[in-house]
């Protein structure tokens, strides 16, 4: 790209990058030049695992998750879609890091509701009346 005003600079957006890693593969998280939405230069943290589209965005996750998420997945006992058919290397890569970053996502979760502050959407009897909303019930 030219030497234009980027909307994000490539300073500020590493700033904020701290040491995370990419929650499909696990790579240290850049700053990647880039365009936004309305077609101005800027640049967005992300990945470039083996992407022809020049990247994969994600503000990342500290390399403690992916290795937990990484984990799971090898274990193959949490979230599995493994039961498609998968008919060759590269469609495993792909569902392989699907499902680690799902994980990625889940445990960032259940981090989040170890804070004192924080409140549930419901309680177990409004949780109830959504499923039989949702089910047909009622």
């Amino acid at each position: 790209m030219s030497k234009e005003k980027y909307v994000i600079s490539k300073e500020a957006c590493e700033a904020d990058i701290n040491d995370k890693v990419c929650p499909r593969c696990g790579r240290k998280i850049q700053a990647l030049e880039t365009v936004n939405n309305g077609g101005n230069p800027t640049f967005w943290r992300g990945c470039t695992h083996g992407s022809d589209s020049g990247g994969h965005f994600s503000i990342g996750v500290n390399i403690e998750t992916f290795n937990l998420a990484k984990k799971a997945v090898l274990d193959d006992v949490l979230i599995s879609s493994f039961n498609i058919k998968i008919s060759n290397e590269a469609d495993f890569e792909y569902y392989y890091q699907e499902q680690t970053q799902k994980i990625c996502s889940i445990i960032e979760r259940l981090e989040g509701y170890k804070c004192k502050s924080f409140k549930p959407r419901f309680t177990k009897e409004e949780l109830y009346e959504s499923w039989l909303s949702r089910n047909g019930g009622k």
